[in-house]
């Protein structure tokens, strides 16, 4: 189910079933280009009316396989396929005005996220690996070697302030990741040495009034010092405690609860 909110009155307006269960989207001249990670297909909508223009579904010229991101950039869109513990991620382009594949990259690691548009590039976690890349948009090809969080990409990625933000969670099983945040500098590629919020299970990184904002598996949003690492209860939210989504728009900080299904607007001023 997709919902359109009007900001000036905070409530839904529309409420519309596409043809494929939707994930995560993008918007790009007028539409919205949402994928279908359980389908294994595409969708781009009016993002006025939210009328179905195109569906482009996984065939042997479009191979998606459970693409769990979407990005634009100008005449491309670039779809990112999952992957699983035995088959590779990728990233398929393809042309938006044709819904051709121009081009794949196969991608060095397993279980994808994002895409992510920072720095003129395309940042890539591969979530088994503990890694990031980075592709090229003229030439679609990994630009340098993989870049090594070393306390694990396996909960979210986040973009907040031009940086890239990693999150990770232990699972108690002796895995690779850890209970903190990670900041990556998207001009230089260099995973800053501060540890954000060890041990508070922060989710979500989002900048918004000057300030960048993290929200954890819980009720918490914190204000983070991003030079020190320090962090700032600001607000408990009510309900179950959540993977709470941050999002900047309308000039407000938005938490989309992934478990209450709630969407607060916090005026950060």
């Amino acid at each position: 189910m997709l919902s359109q909110i009007d900001p000036a009155t905070n409530t839904v307006v529309r409420k519309l079933r596409p043809p494929h269960p939707p994930g995560f989207g993008t918007y790009a001249d007028g539409s919205l280009w949402i994928a279908s990670f359980l389908e294994d297909a595409m969708m781009q909508l009016d993002a006025d009316t939210g009328r179905v223009l195109r569906t482009i579904e996984s065939s042997h010229g479009r191979p998606f396989s459970r693409p769990v991101g979407i990005a634009a950039t100008g005449e491309d869109l670039w779809v990112l396929n999952h992957g699983d513990e035995s088959v590779r991620a990728s990233l398929t382009r393809l042309d938006a005005r044709t819904g051709e594949v121009t081009g794949t990259t196969e991608l060095p690691g397993h279980n994808a996220g994002g895409p992510f548009l920072v720095a003129d590039q395309l940042w890539i976690t591969l979530t088994m690996e503990g890694t990031v890349v980075r592709v090229d948009l003229r030439t679609g090809r990994v630009d340098g070697p993989p870049i090594v969080v070393d306390t694990g990409t396996c909960l979210a990625t986040s973009v907040a302030d031009g940086d890239l933000w990693y999150t990770g969670l232990d699972d108690g099983e002796g895995g690779s990741c850890r209970t903190v945040a990670r900041r990556l500098d998207a001009d230089s590629g260099e995973l800053s040495p501060i540890s954000y919020g060890p041990d508070k299970s922060l989710f979500n990184f989002a900048s918004a009034g000057g300030s960048v904002w993290a929200s954890d598996i819980g009720h918490t949003i914190y204000h983070v010092d991003v030079d020190s690492g320090a962090l700032r209860p600001s607000l408990t939210l009510h309900g179950p405690n959540a993977t709470n989504r941050l999002v900047t728009a309308f000039g407000s900080l938005w938490v989309l609860g992934g478990e209450s299904g709630q969407l607060v607007r916090i005026d950060v001023s």
